[in-house]
């Protein structure tokens, strides 16, 4: 009989003042409850997600992921919560082939598609070995756009604060004004018009 493939997903930079909208589909063969080392990625230090994230693509657990991201503008004009849905639904478009089960970690279900089996969970992350790779995996990849960014836009510290609402990260915008990459959203309150936008 064959093993059924399970996906997690999970996504990074919800709430970030920066940045895109990251999510990762993993596929699992079953529920690979023997997974080694994998957890809530804000439960671990950057050390051990890097760690982990390389034990995880050469495991014998993980399958295949797929990687759906939702750019700066696309938050700008259609909101977070529209990303949030459509992150989940590229990144399980990006998977090699259909999962028999997914589980996502949250509250927002997975839109269009044809899945018919989903379980949508809060805390997910830290509970199933599927989705605590998808997080692991995703919190990494946004890490490392995040860290190229800020060699670009050094004002801000995005290789620390990774695009969240720091206090270093609203002074640089006080200071230097806004980026493309930034959401416009959620920044309205902190960009005066004496700062303005410096695209």
């Amino acid at each position: 009989m064959t093993t059924p493939l399970i996906c997690g997903i999970d996504e990074v930079g919800r709430g970030s003042l920066a940045g895109p909208l990251i999510s990762v589909a993993t596929l699992f063969i079953g529920h690979a409850t023997g997974c080694p080392d994998v957890d809530d990625s804000k439960k671990m230090t950057p050390k051990r997600r890097e760690r982990t994230f390389k034990q995880l693509c050469c495991s014998p657990f993980l399958v295949d992921f797929g990687i759906g991201q939702v750019s700066v503008p696309e938050i700008n004009e259609r909101g977070i919560d529209w990303a949030n849905a459509e992150s989940f639904l590229r990144a399980v478009n990006n998977l090699p082939t259909k999962p028999a089960h997914i589980i996502i970690d949250g509250v927002n279900g997975l839109k269009g598609g044809g899945h018919h089996s989903i379980q949508v969970e809060p805390k997910a992350d830290g509970k199933y070995p599927v989705v605590s790779a998808a997080s692991i995996l995703a919190k990494v990849i946004r890490d490392a756009y995040m860290i190229e960014l800020d060699s670009l836009y050094p004002g801000y510290r995005w290789g620390q604060n990774k695009g969240y609402g720091t206090q270093d990260h609203i002074l640089g915008i006080k200071s230097l004004g806004a980026t493309r990459f930034h959401r416009t959203r959620f920044i309205s309150k902190i960009v005066s018009p004496q700062t303005g936008w410096s695209f």
